[in-house]
């Protein structure tokens, strides 16, 4: 940054979204071949490389300690030398000591950003469930136990989620961002095509306001410092 070097270009083309790790020595990416992987900050090297099991990943984002990584792609499918193999998409959790599955969260239909809350009890991701009737966008809320309550080096390991899941309704032309407010209790995202954002009280499911300055088209992008 205080030169504007380049400094790597990653061989791997075609991902979604990038992230940091917390302590700015990794970056992980969510490809569209489905594939997740780790580089290293400071060399460019490729750390991991692992198949998440779904066409793609849309999203990426790891939790506040660097422990977990939560990604979600959409449902599709991917072309054998003998057949087209359907894929369902997914929100998962990684544990990311061992860069394997810690939780399958759900199964989705259509899937945009995931999230966590700042201090980590919530996951927030903005999905299409599958085999449902209601077949609108939802902004999908798991909570977590505690804070600690994550992975740990051991992937067999279950992270402990409460049984209820809070589902807050989009409409079907919502652009799939979300963004979290830094006391964790409201979530952000676009709430039409027509450059309208809205914000929802995380704890009731409310809709508390929208607002009126609106962008002349579409909102792609939503965060909070």
């Amino acid at each position: 940054v205080a030169t504007g070097k380049e400094r790597h270009v990653l061989p791997k083309r075609m991902t979604q979204e990038i992230a940091f790790s917390p302590d700015g020595k990794t970056l992980a990416a969510a490809y569209v071949d489905g594939q997740l992987g780790l580089w290293d900050i400071e060399t460019g090297a490729e750390l991991h490389m692992v198949d998440s099991g779904c066409p793609e990943i849309f999203s990426v984002v790891w939790n506040s300690t660097g422990d977990v990584l939560a990604t979600c792609g959409p449902s599709g499918g991917k072309q054998t030398a003998n057949a087209f193999i359907r894929m369902p998409g997914k929100v998962l959790l990684w544990n990311a000591k061992t860069f394997t599955i810690a939780k399958e969260l759900m199964e989705v239909q259509w899937s945009g950003r995931v999230r966590f809350s700042r201090d980590d009890t919530r996951i927030i991701a903005a999905v299409k469930e599958m085999r449902t009737l209601d077949d609108s966008p939802r902004i999908v809320v798991w909570s977590t136990d505690a804070p600690a309550a994550l992975p740990t080096a051991s992937p067999k390991v279950q992270i402990p989620m409460r049984a209820a899941r809070e589902s807050l309704s989009l409409p079907s032309a919502a652009i799939p961002t979300v963004a979290v407010s830094s006391d964790g209790g409201s979530v952000y995202a676009p709430l039409n095509n027509d450059g309208e954002l809205a914000m929802w009280d995380l704890t009731t499911g409310d809709q508390e306001l929208v607002f009126k300055e609106k962008h002349a088209s579409q909102i792609w992008c939503v965060c909070i410092s």
